[in-house]
């Protein structure tokens, strides 16, 4: 009787921090458009996906590129997107709907962080659906590292105290429960049904503070493994596959022009060795596209919606090739 009762209170215990870990991550994570996008993924039957950084997330608008290829694509970049998180999302994407082509954005800067734990760690991995992938994910990014980023996730975003009551009823309405991308719209960003974050013109302060700049003595030798794992499987599967780095305001180039020079000389000769097709649009005429500041949002390179119009017809040219 002694030993029933002990396992049953380990049991309500174990139990009890489970809650309390549900509550917390509820009310201290952010909410992200990302739970719609894999929702989307998960629902829907799609051809193409977009994987890469905030600058593909603003800067290819799938509907527009649809509209030249007829094929159906979903936008799966995101900010603080690495390449571990990219090749799970191209495994998780041919498991449920067995795609055939894959557009990798690719931000050379991303290259030099092997993407330390912090709030955006966990966000790409807790939208997967249980399965083997997601087991094969949690090894590539999360085994040795802090216990508390698996027992207690909501370790990540404990600055998310201030806000912690609002957030949690958001989270409870039917718009996000839904997961509605309108739930996401602000003033100056719509999210489409089909995962672009499309910024809308408006005043803004631009500077240089976000930069991240590429400098090859950093490079991330895990980023390079999990690069050649990602073109291994796309090769296995028969997924076609283009990288492609999204154009930054020509001012950032004229600043910072040693920086994107070497970048483009070791990346082109990277990608050939791999047999990728690589397409750097810093260097590439785009036909009415404008390449000055007044086409971003800032120096690092978010386009607004009418020039990643212009710029996503180019890319669907580039699909109807693939």
């Amino acid at each position: 009787m002694r030993n029933f009762k002990r396992v049953l209170f380990g049991m309500l215990f174990v139990g009890v921090i489970m809650c309390v870990n549900q509550v917390l991550d509820l009310a201290l994570k952010p909410t992200d458009s990302f739970r719609s996008d894999m929702h989307n993924l998960e629902t829907n039957d799609y051809d193409t996906i977009f994987v890469g950084t905030s600058h593909g997330k603003a800067g290819i608008n799938p509907n527009v590129v649809d509209a030249m290829t007829g094929d159906k694509s979903l936008n799966l970049c995101r900010g603080g997107e690495n390449v571990v998180d990219s090749y799970n999302i191209v495994r998780e994407a041919y498991r449920v709907n067995k795609i055939k082509k894959v557009v990798y954005e690719m931000d050379p800067g991303y290259w030099c962080t092997d993407g330390n734990l912090g709030p955006d760690s966990r966000t790409f991995y807790d939208e997967f659906p249980f399965s083997t992938i997601k087991a094969d994910y949690y090894l590539d990014k999360f085994w040795g590292e802090d216990f508390r980023v698996t027992l207690f996730p909501w370790y990540l975003y404990k600055k998310g105290v201030n806000g912690a009551v609002s957030r949690f009823q958001s989270k409870l309405t039917d718009s996000y429960r839904n997961y509605d991308y309108q739930f996401y719209d602000t003033e100056v960003q719509k999210f489409t049904e089909k995962g672009q974050i499309a910024i809308q013109r408006h005043e803004t302060s631009k500077d240089e503070k976000n930069l991240v700049l590429w400098e090859e003595n950093e490079l991330s030798k895990k980023t390079i493994t999990e690069f050649d794992k990602m073109v291994s499987f796309c090769r296995k599967k028969n997924i076609s596959l283009v990288v492609v780095t999204a154009p930054v305001p020509q001012e950032t180039i004229e600043i910072y022009r040693s920086n994107f020079e070497k970048a483009n000389t070791f990346f082109t000769k990277f990608m050939q060795a791999r047999g990728v097709k690589y397409y750097n649009y810093n260097y590439m005429e785009v036909e009415g596209f404008d390449k000055s500041l007044n086409g971003f949002v800032d120096y690092d390179g978010h386009m607004f919606a009418d020039q990643a119009d212009i710029f996503s017809k180019e890319i669907g040219k580039l699909m109807k090739e693939m």
